[in-house]
């Protein structure tokens, strides 16, 4: 009888590691800064119980050791950009990642992601016209040796745009309420059966 294939090395409980190496500070730096990407590092030592040189020197390791990124988030419209879409490509599996990589040099291109399911990449772009998107489909992405086949999919509205909140096995933190959004509560003296 064949064994299973097992992992190599030890078995650690997955709810008992730590996957990025990441200490409570750091944790905590990065919750910070998902809030308000522009926090100073006095406040975020403030709001922590660390030294600011402490805050300083745990934000600078996640920076320099790219576990995270400060950047402005725009809405592609905003941007002037008139179509943005998903683009899901079928590829030859031998050139899998060298298509990915071609396509993600291009600036517009916002991800490139190699996926499971009935294509091989998934790409999210933003460019001014459906024209540009035309010529990108029709003479860009059709010189691309391995891309059998494209589909794409433009967007039409977009409902969340930025990005991910929290980090893995945190459990999901509760939506912050929006402006003009309005809770619906049950009357005073009623009581759901």
């Amino acid at each position: 009888m064949n064994e299973p294939i097992r992992p190599s090395g030890p078995r650690i409980p997955s709810d008992s590691v730590n996957l990025a190496g990441l200490d409570p500070v750091e944790r905590r730096i990065i919750h910070l800064l998902q809030r308000d990407g522009r926090m100073s590092t006095a406040e975020m030592a403030r709001e922590i119980g660390v030294t600011e040189a402490t805050a300083r020197r745990k934000l600078n390791r996640l920076l320099d050791d790219r576990v995270i990124a400060v950047r402005a988030v725009a809405e592609p419209h905003d941007l002037g950009y008139g179509v943005t879409a998903v683009m899901g490509l079928d590829v030859a599996h031998d050139r899998i990642e060298a298509v990915a990589e071609a396509l993600a040099a291009y600036d517009f291109v916002d991800s490139v992601s190699v996926v499971t399911g009935p294509y091989h990449i998934l790409v999210q772009l933003a460019l001014g016209s459906t024209a540009e998107l035309y010529d990108f489909i029709m003479r860009e992405i059709a010189a691309i040796e391995g891309v059998r086949d494209t589909h794409t999919f433009m967007t039409m509205k977009v409902f969340k745009h930025h990005g991910l909140r929290g980090l893995p096995g945190e459990g999901a933190a509760p939506p912050t309420r929006r402006a003009g959004h309005v809770r619906k509560t049950r009357p005073k003296g009623r009581r759901d059966k």
